[in-house]
């Protein structure tokens, strides 16, 4: 599944936070687990750039 062609490059759809797809495969499943975690690591990391207040 593809979402978006930026730059004449392709960006997978479960690499986008909050996407939701039905009929998942399990593959595409397995990549947004990766990603999920991936997102909560930068919330940390970085929570002023992601507009977090600090903690």
């Amino acid at each position: 599944m593809v979402a978006l062609n930026v730059r004449d490059r392709y960006v997978a759809s479960y690499s986008i936070q909050g996407v939701n797809v039905a009929y998942t495969t399990k593959h595409w499943q397995r990549k947004t687990a990766e990603y999920q975690k991936q997102f909560k690591q930068r919330r940390v990391d970085l929570p002023a750039l992601l507009g977090d207040q600090a903690q």
